[in-house]
């Protein structure tokens, strides 16, 4: 009877806690929108946890929890580079708040920043010029979007 009562009370504060990230996450959508139009290397953005389980993504990031969890391992373990979707990324930073990693052949880059909640944003963008200065100016702009969307 305990263990159910138990049980019980993990699934509501487990419901409790989904209904209070999609609360935090519902507009995240539209801010980003916003900050694309300022911040066109933007393609995509991803918020996940430290699991690797997502609770925001765009339609087109097409990351999955395997992806999120590759790259965070990546992050907190301060690696050489990471690869996604069969692509190698080179990391150029990897501090506790800030994420940054680059193939410089295809001018494309991987920035993530955590936020107030722990949980951590990862931004998909691309840059035809500078990719590395450019890039870890990228990584302070997600940096700013997350710490202000909650």
């Amino acid at each position: 009877m305990c263990r159910k009562k138990y049980e019980f009370w993990q699934f509501i504060l487990g419901v409790v806690h989904l209904h209070t990230v999609n609360i935090m996450y519902e507009d995240l959508s539209e801010k980003f929108e916003k900050f694309k139009e300022i911040h066109y290397e933007f393609n995509d953005l991803v918020v996940f946890s430290n699991q690797g389980e997502i609770f925001f993504q765009t339609e087109s990031a097409n990351l999955n929890p395997r992806d999120c969890q590759n790259i965070l391992d990546s992050w907190l373990h301060h690696e050489k580079d990471v690869i996604l979707h069969e692509i190698r990324y080179s990391i150029l930073k990897t501090d506790i708040y800030q994420y940054a990693a680059l193939n410089p052949s295809l001018k494309r880059g991987i920035v993530g920043s955590m936020d107030k909640e722990f949980n951590y944003a990862i931004g998909l963008v691309e840059s035809e010029r500078n990719p590395e200065n450019f890039l870890l100016l990228s990584s302070i702009e997600l940096n700013k979007l997350v710490w202000d969307m909650n």
